[in-house]
């Protein structure tokens, strides 16, 4: 709990985080989420839903990865492809 979440940068506005470290989950749930097996895009707020859906159906297109969806937020397999559009180095 008392270790700091690790921001990995942005991606359109959102922020990225490595969700190995700290509780970013809980701490911001506005973000790209890694995690070991799976890439989460959420949003507390109803309002930026739909900025979440376009984002994944973009991030879909470029990779022609499918994505799972439930309200507010979106889920990819974790895959080298998703992660270089991301800017994110492993």
């Amino acid at each position: 709990m008392l270790q700091p979440c690790r921001l990995l940068g942005f991606y359109q506005g959102f922020p990225i985080f490595d969700s190995s470290a700290g509780f970013a989950k809980l701490q911001s749930r506005l973000g790209i989420h890694l995690d070991p097996e799976e890439v989460m895009i959420s949003t507390p707020l109803d309002k930026y839903e739909s900025d979440v859906y376009e984002i994944a159906e973009q991030l879909g297109k470029e990779t022609g990865l499918d994505y799972s969806k439930k309200k507010n937020r979106v889920s990819f397999p974790k895959d080298p492809k998703l992660l270089k559009l991301l800017g994110i180095k492993e």
